[in-house]
């Protein structure tokens, strides 16, 4: 039990801190609390007025009190008094510092009641008259709520804190339950952002009580007690205080199959009690985005119909999964509600329109909703996007026999190359589902075309849809990801099961999942990839899963004829050809020609990234092998699958990607030795050229010739080139402004935040081993062929020229990503004759004690390795 103490005859010029550290010198405990008196004069040097209230355990201030005078604890050279604490009740409060605890200044005020729900819309102002004042225009708005609060929880409390930067509103538990109660927290930035994230209704002011309405962006945050306490000090000159706070954890929406905190982005707090208070606090906040003066408004409340959730049960049995799906797309970012579909009558008309045989037509109607911007409090927005329904099938019933902006019937088929593909988004509250989108395919959504829409890509997000990190917060791995992992989940009348996930996907907590039917389930899609049983390890196990899940580009149908098996170089225990096998020009040329298409350009890759069967790795052309033959290495092997026999490729290089330099390369150069000045000189060279982009012509077709990072597409950058050859950029033309204006500014942001320098003559190349058996330890080759001839329109059907060029002479090599010192290299480009056929590829050599890439921490030969050539060099040699 606690007990407080007076101490007195402290020294002016102590604190609190002080006093504690003197008395816990002679107990055994903690003190709890101290609370030293404020100074009675003006002279600087003093800052307590002599004496102190302390907290203590019960047996440590006995302890104090029993040693009297003869055994006081010193402080600052004075004998402390110590007594019991008397007339606790008459201190003199002006010569007390007060604790400047935010927590402890903001106001807790109780609900009467929670409503959750959606904005319907805003109606005409209208002049209210509010007893006798004179009529002002106010808003009206209609709010449709479909969850309260149950009336045997516990009494709901809110708490608008500054400390926490967010709205804390707790309870949420049976008074018998009170040690598990749930809180649910909105920070204060996931507020919409407009002046009206928190609305008062002036109705309810004039009738005895007090409803707050909250407009959120995304689901908040929901929490639970842990029934654990954290300990912290909160110190100031005269105060020193433990305080115990309690522990809360994230977890999942306890409302269960209802889903309420995932489906409404609208709260409806009413306040019955302390009503001038809760006035006086609503006055004066001073919270960052939060208005001072909270905006009034009228509010009509509107239950949901019950029956709103049965109708769309109903009208899923009726229509196709993609309409369908459509519909659960926009249900989930709240375009459009559940209750408006029923008083539209949404179902019936897409009803009529399957039947008309126009589903397209329907789909496209249903995704005008997705580009109509509706924000309730701009009269220019505040038109519903349902509105739009219509409208959009009258534009769309037109048939276009050709190209036309708005027309419906043209869409890119699946092949070979991509595929549309619906994408889900979980986040600890609810789910978002996108799509479908026209992505990359892959070895199993080809050869499971037929069942296409059935495959279901999942992300796992934070609710503002940042990346997921919460590494103690269990509940959500065991209540949230877990269980969908293990249980999957329900979309438009589709129960979706985990399937597979790749290497890639599993780095941005990305999986698939698949719709089974009938014999087409989880379990058979994984049978048909081949044989893992040898493979025991769970971790290798999956990412060998994953391996047939790599986005590729189906070639040629090879047969058994074309694949030799050759063997792995191996000496010392090392395998220098570890992932590397050959490839003939002939078969080399042909999966050019189903990779790139047709194109005016003679030049073939040297180097396929591919996927073959249970096979991965690079292949490397080899002008010694005749015919349409592939050789591959044991080492390229890493599970049985003989049922796929096609040659699918990952990834062809005909030109050089530009190196850059990041944090982490600059991090092991300047822990090598290198100069910080080195590095501010190319970046200050960076930026300047990326500065010049809007003035410089002869500049600007350079910079954007060069990859900055930002993915166009080629024609992208064709039309930019032909614009600046048309001399547009000198007449300020907007649009080619505009473009320009936005690669200069990612350029210089990833300049800034991720140190993305380009490196005058550096290369990010794939790695080979050299077959002829040339190259001496520490020595390369690297020919690279860069196109010279104009992108432009005007040169769209003329052959490509280009130029190629042996390097030699000292350089380094840094594999990517680079985690050691010793992931950097210095050593010899060498020119070699009969290497001339491989380009834009660093070739390696098989002598030595030890394989150069092993040294580089990397066994396999298809990573990246970032060559820095030249001049670059003698910067990095002179350190």
């Amino acid at each position: 039990m606690p007990k407080e103490i007076f101490v007195g005859n402290i020294k002016f010029e102590a604190n609190a801190n002080n006093v504690v550290d003197v008395l816990e010198q002679h107990i055994k405990g903690k003190v709890i609390r101290c609370e030293l008196a404020g100074k009675k004069n003006a002279n600087p040097l003093h800052i307590n007025g002599g004496y102190a209230f302390v907290t203590l355990d019960d047996d440590d201030a006995v302890d104090l009190l029993s040693r009297g005078d003869y055994n006081a604890p010193f402080c600052m050279t004075r004998s402390l008094n110590i007594s019991e604490a008397k007339n606790k009740g008459k201190r003199k409060k002006h010569y007390m510092e007060p604790l400047t605890n935010d927590n402890g200044n903001e106001p807790i005020f109780q609900l009467s009641s929670i409503e959750l729900g959606n904005w319907a819309g805003q109606l005409p102002i209208v002049n209210y008259k509010r007893h006798g004042k004179k009529p002002l225009p106010t808003q009206r708005w209609t709010f449709l709520w479909d969850w309260t609060y149950p009336s045997y929880y516990v009494k709901p409390t809110v708490c608008i804190s500054k400390e926490s930067d967010a709205i804390l509103i707790d309870g949420f538990t049976l008074p018998s339950d009170l040690k598990n109660g749930k809180r649910i927290k909105i920070p204060i930035r996931s507020l919409i952002e407009s002046n009206h994230g928190i609305l008062l209704d002036v109705k309810d002011c004039d009738n005895g009580f007090i409803s707050l309405y909250i407009s959120l962006k995304c689901s908040p945050i929901l929490l639970r007690k842990t029934n654990k306490f954290n300990q912290s000090s909160k110190n100031t000159r005269l105060m020193y205080c433990i305080t115990e706070e309690e522990e809360w954890v994230r977890t999942t929406d306890w409302t269960g199959c209802v889903n309420a905190f995932g489906k409404f982005l609208v709260y409806r707090l009413t306040f019955t009690e302390n009503l001038e208070a809760i006035r006086r606090s609503l006055n004066h906040m001073s919270i960052p985005g939060i208005p001072t003066r909270i905006p009034k408004c009228l509010v009509s409340c509107e239950e949901i119909p019950k029956d709103a959730e049965s109708y769309l049960k109903g009208i899923f049995d009726l229509l196709p999964f993609s309409i369908c799906f459509k519909l659960e797309s926009l249900i989930s970012y709240g375009i459009i509600t559940i209750h408006e579909i029923m008083e539209y009558k949404i179902g019936d008309k897409l009803i009529d329109l399957i039947y008309d045989e126009k589903e397209t037509i329907a789909w496209h109607a249903l995704n005008q909703m997705t580009i109509q911007r509706w924000d309730p409090a701009d009269d220019r927005y505040n038109r519903r996007p349902v509105e739009i329904f219509q409208i959009a099938l009258k534009n769309f019933r037109g048939e276009y026999d050709e190209w036309h902006p708005a027309n419906p019937n043209i869409k890119l088929k699946d092949n070979n190359r991509c595929v549309w593909i619906n994408y889900a988004t979980v986040t600890p509250v609810k789910i978002y589902f996108n799509g479908p989108e026209y992505e990359s395919s892959n070895r199993i959504l080809r050869r499971y075309s037929e069942y296409a829409d059935r495959f279901i890509r999942v992300t796992f997000k934070e609710e503002n849809l940042d990346r997921l990190f919460n590494e103690q917060d269990t509940d959500l791995y065991d209540l949230r990801i877990k269980k969908i992992l293990k249980n999957g989940f329900m979309v438009a009348g589709r129960q979706y099961e985990f399937l597979a996930f790749s290497s890639s996907q599993l780095r941005e907590c990305s999986c698939w999942f698949v719709s089974p039917d009938k014999d087409f389930n989880a379990n058979s899609i994984r049978e048909s990839m081949g044989d893992f049983s040898a493979i025991k390890a769970p971790a290798l196990y999956a990412a060998r899963m994953g391996q047939c899940f790599t986005s590729t580009i189906s070639t040629l149908e090879l047969e058994v004829g074309q694949i030799k098996k050759i063997p792995d170089i191996k000496r010392n225990g090392f395998e220098f050809s570890d992932g590397c096998g050959n490839i003939s020009p002939d078969l080399a040329n042909l999966a050019a020609k189903h990779y790139w298409g047709t194109q005016h350009d003679d030049e073939i890759p040297s180097v396929f990234q591919f996927r073959f069967g249970g096979y991965k790795g690079v292949v490397s052309v080899n002008p010694v092998l005749e015919g349409n033959v592939i050789c591959i290495r044991p080492s390229q092997i890493k599970f049985e699958a003989p049922i796929s026999t096609n040659l699918e490729i990952v990834k062809a290089v005909k030109n050089p990607l530009p190196a850059h330099l990041n944090r982490q390369i600059i991090t092991l150069l300047s822990s090598l030795g290198v100069k910080d000045d080195i590095f501010i000189k190319l970046q200050n060279n960076a930026r300047a050229d990326i500065d010049s982009i809007i003035r410089d012509p002869q500049k600007a077709r350079e910079i954007v010739k060069r990859s900055l990072g930002t993915r166009e597409c080629t024609h992208v950058t064709r039309t930019i080139l032909s614009m600046i050859e048309a001399l547009m950029e000198d007449d300020d033309e907007p649009y080619l402004k505009g473009l320009l204006e936005c690669k200069r500014i990612f350029a210089l942001k990833s300049l800034r935040y991720k140190a993305r320098i380009p490196v005058p003559q550096g290369y990010l190349l794939f790695g080979i081993l050299d077959e002829t058996g040339i190259l001496e330890p520490d020595q390369i080759y690297i020919q690279t062929s860069t196109i010279i001839s104009e992108n432009t329109f005007n040169t769209v059907n003329s052959k490509i020229q280009r130029k190629h060029k042996v390097w030699t002479g000292p350089a380094v090599i840094a594999r990517n990503p680079s985690l050691h010192p010793g992931d950097i290299r210095v050593v010899r480009a060498v020119d070699v004759p009969k290497l001339n056929h491989l380009k834009n590829c660093v070739v390696f050599s098989q002598k030595g004690e030890k394989p150069l890439p092993n040294c580089l921490v990397c066994i396999i030969y298809h990573c990246n390795f970032t060559i820095f050539r030249h001049n670059m060099v003698l910067y990095f040699l002179h350190f």
